[in-house]
């Protein structure tokens, strides 16, 4: 009897072990969960607002309107905490215009924005580049 009851004691042990180390993992991926549908949430909000000014001449008043309803966005998450940093400048920053479009983007009206976001540090951002081209008129 003592022997059964030592052998059922020595099964249970490393089952628990097991569950526990399980139960760890699980816990590391549902904290990382939510960071990766953050990303995903703000390039699909990006996209959005992108695809808005498609048709819109690819000027610096075109640019001005991208880049604040960006900013309104971000700043949103700052606002919230869902973005890292003591400031604004630290947890996130936009750039549109001369700063991310040659010339020959210009001209073919392609509008380039770039946005970075610290979801785990201030100052360590994730990157995202969206580019739209103005769609072309249907020939008949």
């Amino acid at each position: 009897m003592r022997i059964i009851i030592l052998h059922f004691l020595l099964l249970i042990c490393p089952g628990q072990h097991t569950f526990a180390q399980t139960n760890e993992t699980d816990n590391l991926r549902k904290l990382k969960q939510p960071k990766l549908s953050l990303s995903m949430e703000i390039e699909t909000e990006l996209k959005k607002i992108m695809e808005e000014y498609r048709n819109k001449p690819n000027t610096e008043e075109t640019w001005a309107s991208i880049r604040n309803e960006a900013e309104n966005l971000l700043y949103t998450y700052y606002k919230k905490k869902k973005l890292i940093g003591n400031k604004p400048s630290e947890a996130y920053f936009i750039k549109i215009g001369l700063q991310t479009m040659t010339a020959a983007d210009i001209k073919a009206n392609r509008k380039v924005l770039n946005v970075g976001f610290s979801e785990y540090k201030p100052a360590e951002f994730m990157l995202i580049t969206i580019e739209t081209q103005p769609m072309r008129k249907a020939e008949n």
